[in-house]
């Protein structure tokens, strides 16, 4: 288990020979598997620890984006023509997407607060989330101070 922990730890080393030694340790075939749904388990299986709790986004991703290296498209270029060369076009972007979809981010909780219809625990919820409400009355609060 000590040894687990060490090598985690040494993923994250400053110094760049020790860490490419060791990811490469951990790439191996026995420890982590081609299958990317295989790998994802096995990153969280073994390569989760607290103690490297703080490096371990870091380096998982790395384990998970490290398979696309194998893919044969991973050499080709995105675009057919580099970016400095491209002609761009102003594209209107609208800013009040909010106003437009208002009524599409009604969220399914508040289905919830309409059949609850107990006065003491009632949620009060607003349509637009920018705005708020006050929740509390002086019922809830004599309510409470007698609790």
């Amino acid at each position: 288990h000590q040894v687990r922990e060490q090598l985690l730890q040494l993923l994250s080393s400053k110094n760049e020979y020790i860490r490419v030694n060791c990811r490469n340790f951990w790439c191996d075939l026995k420890r982590l598997s081609i299958s990317s749904n295989h790998r994802l388990i096995a990153l969280v299986d073994q390569l989760y620890s607290i103690k490297t709790e703080n490096e371990y986004l870091n380096y998982c991703t790395n384990f998970l984006l490290e398979r696309t290296t194998h893919n044969p498209d991973y050499n080709r270029f995105i675009f057919e023509n580099p970016l400095d060369k491209c002609i761009f076009q102003e594209f209107p972007l609208v800013c009040n997407w909010r106003q437009q979809h208002r009524t599409y981010m009604t969220s399914l909780f508040t289905l919830q607060s309409q059949i609850t219809n107990d006065p003491v625990n009632t949620n009060i919820i607003t349509m637009d989330p920018v705005h708020f409400m006050q929740t509390l009355t002086e019922n809830n609060d004599k309510i409470e101070q007698q609790q």
